[in-house]
This record gives C-alpha cells, structure tokens and sequence, in this order.
C-alpha cells in the first residue's frame, strides 16, 4: 500500500472508531445573557447573568441511558409500572445517577456535560433571548408543551411529541422533573451567579413538573426540593455541555 493509500486507511480508522465510540444527544445552543430568576411579585426575584451553553433538545431518554449502562456495567434503575420504552425519558435516576451519566457523556467527547444549574434550566424553557414570556415552555396552554395529571395517564410519554419551545427544546414543561445541579434554598436578593451550592438545605432542585401532576406544577418558574438519592418514577434530566 502507498503512504497515500496508508494515509487514507488510517483516516478511515479513525472516522469509524469515532462514529462507534463518540456519543452525544441532540444539542441546543443558548446564547448567554441576563434575565431575571423567579416570580415577579410573588418571590424575591433576582437578575442572574448566564453564560453561553448547550442544553439537550430531549430529557434523556430510558434508550440512551441504556447505552450508559451497557458500557459502564451500572445498573437500570427500577422499571417503571409502564415499563421501559426506548423513547420515554428515563425515570427512577438518582441525582447521583444523572451525575454518573454525565461523566460518561464527557469521557466519550471532548466537552464537559453535566446537570444544567436552575437559572441555566429556567433561562432555556423560557426561551433564552428568544423569550415570548409563556407561562409553560413554548405558551400559555399547557395541553399544547406538556403531558401532566389531566392528558397523560399518569405515565410519562415519548419525548419530543409537545410543541418545542423558542430555543427548539423539548418537554420542558411536564413529562419528567429534572434534576438541576443547585441545592435547593429560597430565592435571596442578593444572588447574582448561576448557582447555589450550598450543603445544609432540603435536597437537590428539580425542575418542569410532571406527568403525574396539575398543570401548575409544568411553569416555568416552579420549583421543588429533591433528597439527592431520591427515586420517583417521574424523575428525569437533560444535559447540559460546556464548550467555551
């Protein structure tokens, strides 16, 4: 073979092997800017600067996560009653579980993946610097983004089937909470970075609602405290990557 011909072979090689070993879901880009955290009127609200990112189109699917069990040896979480179907986000995740998830995402790629904080998981199902200021993720009629309590048999359903978003982004309201990466504490006047990280406060923030519950509880701006080795059948995430 000519070096030309060995050349090629290698560039080949290497085009396969990435295609085989290189994994990432479907990534949106959030263009970074300031908005403000939280209810006006009803809770302190706070002006919060965000950086550039790129956060999953879709929560992660039971099929993805599948994938991550396969290759790291770890274990499925509890099926669901519904079972598993290969495009429902996946459910039953710990905290400590979406963050294991994470870690694998970020040594099959060049980039770094983990769980978005609350201000960059609220900043995107609000649509970023695309915003039309909905109350849900992409309107006001929550029937037309989200499965919750009322349209969804009390089970989760396959992602991306609602109306996206601004951003392009998927089931933000209902279907699954999402783990954030923040402790959960109440909204101070004072917070002006991305994130809290503080260690004696209720749990882990979960975001989005679910299919389980009243449509009020798919806002964009509700929020609840999660026990970070908590398992519920409507617990999910998405990712975020950081590039830059």
């Amino acid at each position: 073979m000519s070096i030309w011909g060995t050349f090629f072979y290698f560039i080949y090689v290497f085009i396969i092997i990435n295609q085989v070993f290189a994994y990432k879901p479907r990534m949106i880009y959030v263009e970074g800017g300031d908005f403000t955290l939280g209810i006006i009127g009803k809770e302190i609200s706070q002006t919060v600067k965000i950086n550039n990112y790129q956060i999953s189109a879709f929560e992660i699917t039971v099929g993805e996560y599948q994938l991550f069990t396969r290759e790291t040896g770890c274990s499925m979480p509890p099926e669901p009653k519904w079972g598993w179907k290969k495009d429902h986000p996946i459910v039953n995740v710990t905290y400590d579980e979406a963050l294991a998830y994470c870690q694998w995402l970020s040594e099959k790629n060049t980039s770094f993946f983990r769980l978005p904080t609350e201000a960059e998981w609220e900043y995107a199902a609000r649509g970023g610097k695309k915003s039309k200021n909905y109350k849900f993720s992409g309107a006001n009629n929550p029937s037309r983004v989200a499965w919750f309590r009322v349209n969804s048999g009390n089970r989760t359903h396959a992602v991306g089937k609602k109306k996206a978003n601004e951003l392009g982004l998927y089931d933000m309201s209902g279907n699954a909470w999402e783990w954030c990466l923040d402790w959960y504490k109440e909204y101070h006047a004072d917070r002006r970075d991305e994130m809290i990280n503080l260690d004696k406060v209720a749990g882990k923030i979960v975001r989005g609602g679910a299919a389980d519950r009243l449509s009020s509880y798919s806002k964009v701006t509700k929020r609840l405290a999660c026990y970070r080795n908590c398992r519920s059948a409507f617990n999910g995430f998405r990712v975020v990557e950081v590039t830059e």
